[in-house]
């Protein structure tokens, strides 16, 4: 509840009148759950603060709407590893506690698919770290999908992680990570997240071993296909009223400061430690992208992974992908 309040406090509470019934029904919930996630901490809290991750992470990086959700779910078929899932990104502070009845609760009432792209979605499968540190911090990038107004100033403030917000982030993003561990009983961790694109020093400096898989594409299809996600993510999140001439402008200066931030900071890393797939090479051939993958970072396990990588591979060859224009220009 405390980080809803600050939320609401860093955006000076500026709110169309039109979405006070939706902030009603944000602080209903989380007035309903907050003795829950008080009483979570309660019972795992040392535990999960004593928690070490047996192997730095896996991050899957990128712009929005670049192929990570795709490369996210092609690693999530191999057994040794875990990853951020949708149950506990979007009920990060009780996801422990609510493992069976809650988990049944969420499934009951989340979508079957994505609202911008028809992917299929459920409470165990894979899901960005974002949203996990949304519902759980006042310190998400997110929060430009709520107050939309403010995306120039909240790309500085909590993507970058300007103006003495990075230890703040870092101790919120450690402890979502060391929960998600804990709950695994230690397997390596693959994350999504394109936010971290630009914050790759950062988590660099936090898993100084850590890999990390950038996905690009097209500018035109991305800035496309990003215009959609935000119309669809505006009606379901944001509390500001914002035009469609305003997203435009948001989608261009983000798409080129994320780029050009991308390029800056992956100067950081050595050889072994990044691979970058374009999107176009990964739809055409999925498997032997993802096997190069495996032989460049000298990651074990691949041939015990390889009939579930395929059998989901040879499942996704009836999705078709949106195709309509949505930017003009």
């Amino acid at each position: 509840m405390g980080s809803v309040i600050r939320v609401l406090i860093n955006n000076k509470f500026r709110i169309s009148l039109k979405y006070l019934p939706k902030l009603a029904l944000i602080i209903f919930f989380n007035l309903l759950t907050y003795p829950l996630i008080l009483l979570e901490r309660a019972i795992y809290s040392r535990k999960i603060k004593k928690e070490k991750l047996s192997k730095d992470p896996v991050f899957i990086i990128g712009h929005c709407r670049s192929g990570t959700t795709y490369m996210h779910n092609l690693f999530s078929q191999d057994k040794q590893f875990t990853f951020p899932s949708s149950f506990q990104c979007f009920m990060p502070g009780m996801f422990l506690l609510g493992n069976n009845w809650l988990k049944t609760l969420a499934r009951k009432l989340m979508p079957e698919k994505r609202v911008m792209d028809n992917v299929k979605i459920d409470v165990d499968l894979p899901q960005e770290d974002e949203f996990g540190l949304m519902n759980m911090s006042s310190l998400s990038f997110y929060q430009a999908l709520i107050f939309p107004k403010a995306s120039k100033t909240i790309y500085t403030d909590l993507a970058l992680l300007k103006n003495k917000n990075s230890e703040s982030w870092k101790k919120d993003f450690l402890f979502f990570l060391k929960k998600v561990s804990y709950s695994s009983r230690g397997k390596q961790i693959v994350s999504k997240n394109p936010v971290n694109i630009v914050r790759i020093k950062i988590l660099l400096a936090l898993y100084p071993k850590a890999k990390f898989i950038y996905m690009h594409r097209y500018k035109e299809q991305v800035l496309n296909s990003t215009f959609n996600l935000y119309q669809k993510l505006l009606d379901v999140y944001s509390l500001q009223k914002v035009g469609n001439e305003e997203i435009e402008n948001n989608v261009i200066y983000l798409y080129d400061k994320i780029i050009a931030e991308y390029e800056l900071q992956k100067r950081v890393l050595d050889a072994d430690n990044l691979v970058e797939v374009f999107y176009e090479d990964l739809i055409r051939d999925p498997f032997k992208e993802v096997e190069s993958i495996y032989t460049k970072f000298k990651l074990d396990g691949f041939e015990n992974a390889k009939p579930d990588l395929l059998q989901y591979i040879e499942s996704q060859r009836s999705y078709v992908p949106n195709s309509e224009i949505f930017f003009k220009k």
